[in-house]
């Protein structure tokens, strides 16, 4: 039996019975949106027997990533909810990050693991480093928000 080609499935739109009520209905969680954030909530969610409905504008799974990496911490929870492991499988890890300004190599980092942990340091906390070292070239910005 072959691999599924996940990008060839295509989910049909079901009306659900609160639609065809003449009331409004009213839910104890409205997620938007599919992407890892989002079906990550449903299902820590679910596994605490809280009901959820998830809105998505597509039909479809993602034919690429919804995110270019994930964090040390998502890849926690992920372990927490028991799909960490299947995760990282699916993907491409590496242990030395390296930072090119033009054509030449301007920072490389270790990402192994701290001691006791099990997952990765995150390359942003490595980047708030460099970013000091170079504050004409751009900034590194946190929360997006003016204050």
């Amino acid at each position: 039996m072959g691999d599924i080609d996940y990008q060839a499935l295509e989910f049909a739109y079901q009306a659900c019975a609160d639609q065809q009520a003449g009331a409004a209905a009213a839910h104890r969680v409205v997620i938007v949106g599919a992407g890892p954030v989002g079906l990550s909530t449903a299902l820590d969610l679910a596994r605490r027997g809280i009901r959820v409905i998830v809105l998505d504008d597509d039909c479809k799974l993602s034919s690429g990533s919804r995110a270019i990496c994930f964090s040390k911490r998502t890849l926690e929870i992920w372990d927490r909810l028991g799909v960490g492991q299947r995760m990282v499988d699916k993907g491409v890890s590496w242990n030395v990050g390296k930072v090119f300004f033009r054509e030449g190599e301007v920072w490389r980092f270790d990402l192994l693991p701290e001691s006791g942990h099990q997952r990765p340091p995150f390359a942003a906390r490595a980047l708030r480093g460099l970013a000091a070292q170079y504050p004409r070239r751009g900034s590194l910005r946190r929360r997006h928000v003016a204050r």
